[in-house]
């Protein structure tokens, strides 16, 4: 990038928003940077000098302001206000739906056995159903993290 400064730029992504950019410490106008996806140009054909000794107020840098990541799928606002509410209730004396470490009670002759709460917490479950139905059904594979593609071919940015 030092010696050709017209190509494009990889942002760390996911780039959700471009907030701004400065050139110089100024604020550069709206619609003067193009976006495709996690990669921006320059609207002008070349990026500015760039010192990277000195901050983004200085002569001489430039910087570029961003959100980054993914909105969280529809829904997802209910279920947190559901799992809060219910640790809330579990740290504050409040019954709550949370299950506990017993796996078996018995009272009047009548025998319960539940799961062990470890257990649900490995498979990465909460125990409250509709938060647990609700993660599985945006992430019915139960990944980590999302998927991502690389080849040995590829250039290293």
């Amino acid at each position: 990038m030092a010696c050709d400064r017209s190509g494009s730029i990889l942002l760390p992504g996911p780039v959700h928003t471009i907030l701004g950019w400065v050139v110089d410490g100024q604020e550069m106008p709206d619609g003067t940077l193009n976006r495709d996806g996690d990669r921006v140009w320059s609207r002008t054909g070349t990026w500015p000098q760039q010192d990277l000794s000195l901050p983004t107020t200085e002569y001489g840098t430039w910087g570029i302001r961003y959100q980054r990541g993914l909105l969280p799928p529809p829904g997802a606002d209910g279920m947190v206000a559901n799992l809060a509410k219910e640790i809330l209730a579990a740290t504050s004396g409040g019954t709550c739906r949370l299950p506990q470490r017993a796996t078996q009670v018995q009272r009047q002759g009548v025998t319960v056995q539940m799961v062990d709460p470890q257990a649900i917490y490995d498979t990465g479950s909460t125990g409250i159903t509709e938060v647990d139905l609700w993660i599985r059904a945006h992430n019915p594979y139960r990944q980590a993290q999302p998927s991502v593609v690389w080849s040995p071919d590829q250039e290293v940015w």
